[in-house]
């Protein structure tokens, strides 16, 4: 079996029961993780398989050498990147403090966050109608807020400009869905 597969059959036993929003089986976050990566011409297999992971070692009770165990050492140490440093305690800024360091400069582990991040931020403008709007405005507002701190951490000239051009533009998007829902 490919190491895609193979991360995609983990990421479904390995998130088990989790859920996306209130309903949804996480997979579906996943599978849109991986086509933002893909949408944006992102092919390569450890890529893909580090994004079907990204969320198994801060959700679940697996841990990066379980990672590394069943699909190796590349696929592992993008999960273990873009994982929330620290604990349960620490407040959300804090874990982003420890986490982004790891991250800056690794073109992979960057690629990875960035469609992490781009998958939220769609799935909360795309759900703004659908879903409790005070939930979705919770959510863009604190992805909005967070923007340019994780901006400043993880930008480096020329290393997945696509990526940030394009969350660049679904911050913009939000902050005027933000400014309509205060404005009314």
């Amino acid at each position: 079996m490919d190491l895609v597969k193979r991360a995609k059959k983990y990421a479904v036993k390995w998130h088990g029961k989790d859920t996306y929003g209130p309903d949804l089986p996480y997979i579906y976050h996943l599978e849109k993780v991986v086509g933002v990566l893909e949408r944006f011409g992102y092919k390569d297999e450890v890529l893909i398989a580090a994004a079907y992971l990204h969320d198994v070692v801060e959700d679940t009770d697996y841990t990066v050498d379980d990672v590394c165990d069943k699909l190796g050492y590349s696929v592992a140490r993008i999960v273990d990147d873009v994982s929330d440093a620290g604990d349960a305690t620490m407040s959300r800024n804090e874990r982003k403090a420890l986490t982004y360091p790891r991250i800056r400069g690794r073109k992979e582990s960057t690629i990875v966050k960035l469609a992490d991040r781009i998958a939220n931020f769609e799935a909360c403008i795309n759900g703004w109608e659908k879903k409790g709007i005070e939930k979705c405005f919770r959510k863009m507002s604190k992805y909005v807020n967070e923007y340019k701190h994780f901006h400043h951490e993880l930008y480096f000239e020329n290393m997945a400009e696509e990526l940030w051009d394009h969350l660049a533009d679904l911050v913009y998007n939000a902050k005027q869905h933000l400014k309509e829902a205060d404005d009314s």
